[in-house]
């Protein structure tokens, strides 16, 4: 063990009262992330599920998010890929989807991505959460994230109004050329994370999110009931 030298007045003068140490910093949020598989909890950062091994990739073809879909493999059809999903995982369709597709639900009484937005802003406002609880928000379905971007914008505009409604901000989609869309559309790169996701097997841990947005999205589902008990268990 190494010895200090032991200083005496004359060789040194006597040092002043040091500053009470610096309250430590709150510890962060633990990562909202689960293994759809097996519910073990896991960060972005992992490349398989430590309880498991299922594997996480990134997909380097589609904007390098990571894949928390094992139930939806990219190469090969599944009993959770229906006509609808197909749809939406056809690149076409994908880079269409914001030049007018969005736009035309209008027509069916929606109101739009700005109007969307507008909406879930009052909603965050009005939840009454303790302050416990992380302020995670989970844009569901969530295509090319127009909502999570018309969002991004207005917290990028008054972060400090919105500090208190949302921490972080997750979106994600079944389809991998719609996560692909999303990911490259960011304006900035911490505006959101993008992971591909199964609504029936979320990759998020029990009790995780302050709120789930799914606007324009629970058509593409394959069974409406699996999506809303996943919704459930994860708020």
């Amino acid at each position: 063990r190494r010895t200090l030298p032991v200083l005496t007045q004359s060789a040194a003068p006597s040092a002043s009262p040091s500053a009470p140490p610096a309250a430590d910093a709150p510890p962060p949020p633990p990562s909202p992330y689960a293994c759809p598989v097996c519910r073990t909890a896991i960060s972005l950062f992992d490349t398989s599920c430590p309880s498991c091994a299922t594997a996480f990739p990134r997909l380097s073809r589609y904007g390098n998010v990571v894949d928390l879909a094992p139930s939806l493999p990219i190469s090969a059809p599944t009993l959770f890929q229906t006509p609808k999903l197909s749809t939406f995982r056809n690149p076409v369709v994908s880079t269409i989807y914001d030049l007018g597709w969005r736009a035309s639900f209008r027509q069916s009484g929606f109101p739009g991505v700005d109007g969307e937005a507008r909406l879930f802003t009052e909603f965050l406002r009005g939840l009454d959460l303790p302050a416990s609880v992380p302020r995670t928000v989970l844009d569901l379905s969530c295509g090319t994230a127009p909502a999570s971007r018309a969002i991004a914008a207005m917290r990028n505009a008054s972060p400090g109004a919105w500090t208190p409604l949302v921490g972080s901000w997750i979106a994600a989609d079944g389809s991998e050329s719609m996560v692909r869309e999303a990911a490259t559309k960011r304006a900035r790169k911490d505006d959101y994370e993008v992971v591909r996701a199964d609504c029936a097997a979320l990759p998020i841990r029990d009790g995780a999110l302050a709120a789930v947005h799914a606007g324009a999205a629970v058509h593409c589902w394959a069974r409406l009931q699996d999506g809303l008990g996943e919704v459930r268990r994860v708020l």
